[in-house]
């Protein structure tokens, strides 16, 4: 190999975040001193980071596990924060965005009170009633030159199609101790379920390769306790047989996953399932998604015009577009939250017109009028197409 083709191969590794996994499977193979020292120098100043990121993000937990623990108040923790103490048993194996954690609904204000005590802000001012009826967290918790937290009530939004038992997952959980510290985890089946609706119907599998080594390290992990009956069950009791199976079946054959035959077998769809198959491979290669600061008004315009598309029939497509010109109070608040929880928010709805009309009109126009823009629509909506497809598919549960 190349220099540059080193490099981009370093690039991608990070893009789908398995550095340190690539890494360590060099030098496992005894390679990594054949590398060229640009692309060992890139590959450790990526460690490092991921290291020193990682490190910030226990230390942080460690500090409010402290203070919760005199309020009796119990943590369970989500994905990296679990994944890279429990299942990889190394920090430093599985990089970390945001530290997840999930604490029962009644707690997330005295949690939320202590974060705001340390300097923590809020991405966006919201009460956590309307929170709780839109969403799975609070807003994010950002602290310049920190890491970020998102307190977690529940694993789905209220609006997602799975059937999911809260009360369920606490009882379920395994707790562990984190230093002195007791600390919980999903369960073993309820965690593979969780990565499945996750990466299948959250990104639509844009979210890059470690989801999958993310599940081949968990059945790895907890092969001897994992009960493979007991994950069918809940599936089909969760509605989320489909993402399952697609994770499942991509985790074995990507990156060798021990996904028993009988229960890939057992969750296989009737219909042509081969065809998801590869549109969530094509997804995956596709890339993980952008942040949305990253994506442009025209793209912006496309995934609108996408999420009418999802909607198969006209009815169901004309009641989304009411939904979105005449939304509910509580979704009103949650636009624009510094009105408060009143009646008076209706008086704002022309404005909420108007904020639509600004967000759109412009790229409309230069997509009527301009060639380019027109292709630039388009194309973001063939890019979004994937997406709207597996959409149906996985929330047309009476199939």
């Amino acid at each position: 190999m190349t220099e540059s083709d080193w490099k981009a191969l370093i690039l991608q590794a990070r893009s789908h975040k398995i550095t340190p996994l690539m890494w360590q499977r060099l030098k496992t193979l005894g390679l990594s001193e054949r590398l060229p020292k640009a692309a060992r120098q890139a590959i450790s100043a990526q460690l490092r980071t991921i290291a020193s990121r990682n490190l910030d993000h226990y230390r942080e937990l460690v500090k409010l596990l402290a203070e919760l623990e005199g309020k009796g108040i119990e943590v369970i923790l989500l994905k990296g924060l679990h994944l890279a103490q429990k299942v990889y048993r190394n920090l430093t194996l599985r990089p970390m965005v945001d530290m997840d954690i999930l604490v029962r609904q009644e707690h997330l204000a005295p949690v939320q009170a202590i974060l705001l005590e340390w300097g923590y802000v809020p991405l966006k001012q919201m009460s956590i009633e309307d929170c709780c009826a839109t969403s799975l967290h609070l807003p994010p918790l950002i602290k310049v030159g920190t890491i970020n937290i998102e307190l977690h009530w529940h694993i789905e939004e209220p609006s997602n199609p799975f059937a999911i038992d809260l009360d369920g997952l606490w009882k379920r959980a395994q707790w562990w101790q984190l230093g002195s510290f007791k600390v919980g985890g999903l369960s073993p089946e309820d965690l593979l379920l969780h990565f499945a609706t996750h990466t299948a119907y959250h990104h639509f599998f844009r979210i890059g390769f470690i989801a999958f080594f993310d599940v081949a390290k968990t059945i790895e992990h907890y092969g001897a306790v994992l009960d493979w009956n007991t994950l069918l069950k809940r599936a089909r009791e969760w509605r989320a047989t489909r993402p399952l199976f697609l994770t499942l079946y991509l985790a074995h054959e990507l990156v060798g996953a021990s996904v028993p035959t009988t229960v890939l077998k057992s969750l296989e769809p009737l219909e042509d399932w081969q065809k998801w198959v590869e549109l969530a491979k094509r997804q995956l290669v596709a890339g993980p998604d952008r942040k949305s600061k990253e994506i442009s008004t025209h793209e912006k315009l496309a995934l609108a015009i996408s999420n009418v598309r999802k909607r198969e029939r006209g009815g169901a497509r004309l009641q989304f577009i009411r939904q979105r010109l005449f939304p509910a109070r509580k979704e009103l608040v949650r636009f624009y939250p510094w009105l408060g929880n009143t009646q008076l928010v209706y008086l704002f709805l022309p404005y909420h017109w108007l904020s639509y009309l600004n967000r759109y009109t412009w790229p409309l126009l230069q997509s009527a009028l301009l060639g380019k823009r027109r292709r630039e629509v388009n194309t973001k909506l063939q890019q979004l197409d994937p997406n709207a497809q597996l959409w149906r598919w996985f929330t047309d549960i009476k199939r």
